[in-house]
This record gives structure tokens, C-alpha cells and sequence, in this order.
């Protein structure tokens, strides 16, 4: 016999039991899963803290060490085994009372904070950055803390060197004797140095983010401005000589405008570095007016006068006078910027005069026939070859043909007149000086005294004639003789 249905009531009690049976297993599925989960996080997060290049410390409020993983114990130079329930103070005992503090400023705030160490390991200076953070139980209470510690000795050294580079800086930007300016790329003063703001008759605070304009005036300070600009825009530097009307009075400066890049390559500000150039200018001015002056006596010399300029182991054609000018009849023009080497290949002599008064510095003196290369033209010349400091070399020439042609036409002459005298067929011919010395004789009457014309050059009459015939007849000599 068949079993009778169960009555309505029941048959809805059993539906709700295994309705509710069904979401007790969904729900021990679920816990089932989330606790495998949580079984894998805490693996995750034991391998991560056992595999950790960075040092992982628990402390008890007695900063004494709960848990703590292998780098960690590595940087206190043991094992994981033999730190853990020993307090900070067995292995580093000049920071336990710090980190006994920090523990509990943390355990008391609930908040985590930051802290930096400077620790003397393995004999070695090294600088730790540490986060330390709660640890809360089961019940939301503050029982532990966690220190989790980076390395920054490279960090913190690089800052030192940086703080180091900075004061060298700010030392060199104070004393260094010149202007110097530190400005934006808009041209606003970030900073200037005492040497600056004097200038500007004030204190470098008195000019902290003041436009150009505002501490150069409308006349200077768009000027400036676009300077700054144009290195911003090209990322460039560039000088400019200049004469600002400065409260303490116009002065020339040099300028230089650098640009100061930040991390990124971009120009981040611009620094201005101005220097007195007085002194300088008037030098300038005082060696412009020289060498005007000094051009205007080479132009002025009335003698062809060339200037060279030494070149290495040569010498460069510059300049010359209008004399030079004259003489070449214009062609010296087509020489200027040619090598003595070129121009006087011909005469080494010349060239050698010149190499030698620009190497020893001396004037050098010679007498010569030339042939100007411009003209073919040959003359007797005068060279006169001066040095001029720092490195020219003034060659003056002065045509003596005329007189050395007067001078061969004299000796021409003389030549001539000495073979009449010597050749003189009867009696004695004689020339003799003003203070009656012989000069030249001639004639057959040399033989009636028994002498040459050489016998008797450079005697005096009185010394060729015997005392008594020179005293009766000296009257009679003297008319006989030719006196020159």
C-alpha cells in the first residue's frame, strides 16, 4: 500500500528546511572559498615577506622583536631564529630608546609615520628610511607595530653633495666679486647678490620678484627682458657689452646670461653674471686712439712704407702709405694679404731681414738694388725694417738711385781725372788738401824728385821738399800746384 501524501503544513516546513539546508551549503561553500582564499593571501604575503629585499620588523610596545624577516635579520647580522623575542637594544643599542618611543608614539596615534636613521653597520655609514604602522588584533586594538625600512645611503649621500654643491654655490654667488643675478623666464628676480643689489642701491631682499623693468627702469628693463626671452626660446647663452645708467653711475659691464635647466632639459630660470668692464673700455679707447695716431705717421711718411703682420714662421702684407702707393702706381693694392714668402720669393734677403727683425725685435738696416714685382721697374734702395709691437713689422724704403748714380758718376770722374794727372807729359801736376797734403800726383817732374804719385799721397809739401828750398821758394810752390 502506497504511503500517503504528508499533510499541506508539513509538506511547506520541509520545502523551508531544505531551502534552508541548500543556503547553509552555499554559504559553508562560500566560507570554504573565502578561507581558501585567505589561506592563499597569507601564503602570498608570507612569501613576500620571507622573499623581501627590504627589512620587515614586529615590535612589541618593548621594541623587542616579534617577527622579522631574513633581510631584515641579515642587516642585524644574524638569523631569523636568533632575533626574534630579543629587544632592538642587543643589536643596535644606540637607537632602542628611540625606537622604544617611536613604537609607542604609534601604538598611542593609531597612525603610521616616518622616520629616518643614520646607523653605523659593518663599520659603514648607512641611512635607513622607515615607515613604522599599526598592527591591529581581532578585535581592532593596537597590539604591535611594523617597520618596514628602505635604504637611502646613496639617496642621502647625493643630497649632501647637493647641499655641499649648493653652499659652494651660494659662497661663490656672495663673494665672487662681480654682479650676479638669478632671474625666471619672465624676467622676475628669484635672487641677486650683494654685489648686484649695491649696484641697484639697495639689499638683495629689496629686489625679490621684481619685474626688470620695475628694478632697471623703462628704459634698461624691456631690454633685459628680452634677453631673457631669447636664451629661454633658444636655450642658449649669449654676452652683451653694455652701459646701464646704474644708481651709482654709468659703468660698462659685460654681461652673461646662461640658462639653468631643470631634470627635464627645460629652461627652468636664467642666471645673469655681470662684470665691471671699465678699465677695460678705456684700455680699448686708449689703444684705438694709439693706433689711429700711429696710422696716421706710417700714412704720413714720406718715404713707400709697408706694415706686415707676423703669421707663424711668415709675414702678411696689411697695409701700406700713399707713398707706396705712388711708386707701384697702385698695384701694391693687389699684394695685401699675401705671404712675404710669395712676394719677396726673389729676394731672400729681404724676406730674411723681415723673419728676423719680427723674431729677435730689432731694426735691421740694408742697402740694395730692387726690382718692384708690380712694375719690373729697378731702383737702388734704402730698407729699414722695424719692429712694431705686438706683431708687425714696419719695412720703409727710401730711393737713393739718384744719389748712387751721382755717387758712380763722381767716381767716373775722379777715375778720369786721375789718368790726365798720372799721364801728365812735362813738369809736375799736384792736387793737395787744405791742409797741404798730397792727394794726387802726377807728370814727368815726379822722376826729378825721385817719387811716385803713391810716395807722395797723404805728405805734407814741406815734407817732400828739402827745409831750405821749401822756405825760399814755398811762394812758388804753392802758385805751381792745383789746389782742391
Amino acid at each position: 500500500m502506497a504511503d500517503a501524501p504528508p499533510p499541506e503544513d508539513l509538506r511547506g516546513e520541509l520545502e523551508r528546511l531544505q531551502g534552508e539546508v541548500s543556503r547553509l551549503n552555499a554559504l559553508y561553500e562560500e566560507s570554504t572559498q573565502t578561507i581558501q582564499r585567505l589561506q592563499q593571501d597569507e601564503d602570498n604575503c608570507c612569501r613576500l615577506f620571507e622573499k623581501s629585499l627590504i627589512p620587515i620588523t614586529v615590535f612589541d610596545s618593548e621594541a623587542r622583536i616579534v617577527m622579522l624577516n631574513p633581510m631584515g635579520a641579515a642587516i642585524l647580522g644574524h638569523q631569523v631564529e636568533d632575533c626574534i623575542g630579543r629587544p632592538l637594544k642587543d643589536f643596535i643599542p644606540e637607537i632602542h630608546e628611540l625606537t622604544v618611543e617611536r613604537v609607542n608614539t604609534v601604538l598611542s596615534l593609531g597612525k603610521p609615520i616616518v622616520v629616518e636613521d643614520d646607523l653605523s653597520l659593518d663599520s659603514q655609514p648607512r641611512w635607513f628610511m622607515t615607515i613604522m604602522q599599526p598592527v591591529y588584533n581581532d578585535g581592532d586594538q593596537v597590539r604591535l607595530v611594523q617597520a618596514i625600512s628602505y635604504e637611502v645611503t646613496a639617496q642621502t649621500e647625493a643630497i649632501k653633495v647637493l647641499e655641499q654643491h649648493d653652499e659652494q654655490y651660494r659662497l661663490l654667488f656672495e663673494r665672487a666679486g662681480v654682479a650676479i643675478g638669478h632671474f625666471t623666464t619672465n624676467g622676475e628676480v628669484i635672487s641677486l647678490n650683494s654685489v648686484a643689489a649695491k649696484a641697484l642701491g639697495g639689499e638683495p631682499e629689496d629686489f625679490t620678484g621684481k619685474t626688470m623693468v620695475e628694478v632697471f627702469g623703462a628704459e634698461n628693463g624691456p631690454i633685459f627682458t628680452e634677453r631673457v626671452r631669447r636664451v629661454v626660446e633658444t636655450g642658449e647663452g649669449a654676452e652683451y657689452e653694455e652701459l646701464p645708467n646704474l644708481p651709482s653711475g654709468p659703468s660698462w659691464h659685460l654681461s652673461a646670461y646662461t640658462p639653468i635647466s631643470d631634470d627635464a632639459g627645460r629652461v627652468a630660470s636664467v642666471q645673469v653674471v655681470a662684470t665691471p668692464i671699465d678699465q677695460l673700455k678705456r684700455a680699448q679707447q686708449a689703444l684705438e686712439e694709439e693706433e689711429a695716431r700711429l696710422s696716421a705717421m706710417f700714412h704720413a711718411l714720406p718715404s713707400p712704407s709697408y706694415l706686415w703682420e707676423v703669421a707663424g714662421d711668415d709675414l702678411v702684407l696689411v697695409d701700406y702709405n700713399e707713398q707706396a702707393k705712388q711708386v707701384t702706381y697702385g698695384r701694391v693694392a693687389s699684394l695685401v694679404g699675401k705671404r712675404a714668402s710669395e712676394i719677396h720669393s726673389r729676394r731672400p734677403d729681404i724676406l730674411a731681414d723681415l723673419k728676423r727683425c719680427a723674431k729677435e725685435q730689432v731694426s735691421i738696416k740694408r742697402q740694395s738694388e730692387f726690382t718692384y714685382t708690380t712694375t719690373e721697374e729697378t731702383v737702388h734702395l734704402k730698407l729699414t725694417c722695424a719692429f712694431a709691437p705686438p706683431n708687425h713689422v714696419l719695412l720703409i724704403t727710401e730711393d737713393i738711385t739718384e744719389h748712387i748714380l751721382a755717387e758712380l758718376e763722381h767716381q767716373a770722374s775722379e777715375a778720369r781725372y786721375r789718368t790726365i794727372v798720372e799721364n801728365f807729359p812735362n813738369g809736375l801736376i799736384a792736387l793737395y788738401d787744405r791742409d797741404l797734403r798730397y792727394t794726387l800726383a802726377g807728370g814727368e817732374g815726379l822722376k826729378a824728385i825721385g817719387m811716385t804719385s803713391s810716395d807722395l799721397e797723404g805728405k805734407r809739401l814741406r815734407d817732400v821738399f828739402p827745409p831750405d828750398v821749401y822756405e825760399r821758394d814755398e811762394p812758388a810752390l804753392l802758385l805751381s800746384l792745383i789746389h782742391i
